[in-house]
């Protein structure tokens, strides 16, 4: 009796390493999407200068599902950031025109399962959170005088980012999803625009929506 308890739970246990790893796929994809900056020229809930100060953005990512609900992985982005104080009515002159490069490792969960065995589910919502670097060069205006006790940043530099991302999913085919996602980048460096005043402490972020088309890579 001892004998085929033992045979029994070893069974069970392969069947259910079996599920496990069988539920496990890769997935590639690209994203394309809208970004914009929060910082000393942005104000919070700006609505239309906001909308009149969205540039592209271009990624692409790689995770891998180790169940129907949890994945790891990387990304990496470029993007533009845009800000004028022209579009708030404000006659300081200040600007920013900024290219940014991100790479982030991933972590999510999937709210509902999805992945290799669910073909019927359309679709889940989802959360994850990144960290990882960024490299961003701003480019200033040299015609501008700005006052002397502020300090000028032109050229590239090196950052650390933490992000937090939320969206939804849909399956496209066996294979193919297409997502929709928020996401926020939060930084430690307040010279984005390229220079930095003494009275301007903010820290700042960046945020955008994306649009993600992946291909699943489904073990055997």
């Amino acid at each position: 009796m001892k004998k085929t308890l033992f045979i029994f739970a070893i069974l069970i246990s392969f069947i259910t390493q079996a599920q496990v790893i069988s539920s496990r796929y890769y997935e590639l994809g690209f994203s394309v999407g809208t970004l914009n900056s929060s910082g000393s020229i942005t104000k919070p809930f700006d609505f239309s200068p906001t909308i009149e100060e969205v540039r592209t953005q271009f990624g692409v990512n790689f995770n891998r599902h180790f169940s129907h609900y949890w994945f790891v992985g990387a990304e990496a982005w470029y993007g533009k950031l845009y800000a004028d104080d022209l579009n708030r009515g404000v006659e300081r002159g200040l600007n920013m025109n900024t290219s940014i490069v991100t790479a982030n490792a991933v972590v999510g969960v999937n709210f509902k399962r999805f992945g290799k065995y669910f073909k019927r589910r359309t679709g889940t919502p989802y959360v994850s959170i990144g960290l990882g670097t960024f490299n961003y060069t701003p480019t200033i205006d040299q015609e501008r005088i700005y006052p002397e006790d502020w300090t000028l940043s032109p050229g590239s530099y090196f950052g650390f980012n933490y992000a937090l991302m939320f969206g939804y999913k849909w399956r496209l085919s066996k294979h193919s999803f297409l997502g929709l996602e928020f996401h926020m980048n939060y930084t430690n460096k307040n010279n984005l625009e390229g220079w930095h005043g003494e009275l301007i402490e903010l820290n700042d972020n960046f945020y955008g929506i994306r649009l993600k088309y992946s291909y699943g890579l489904f073990d055997n």
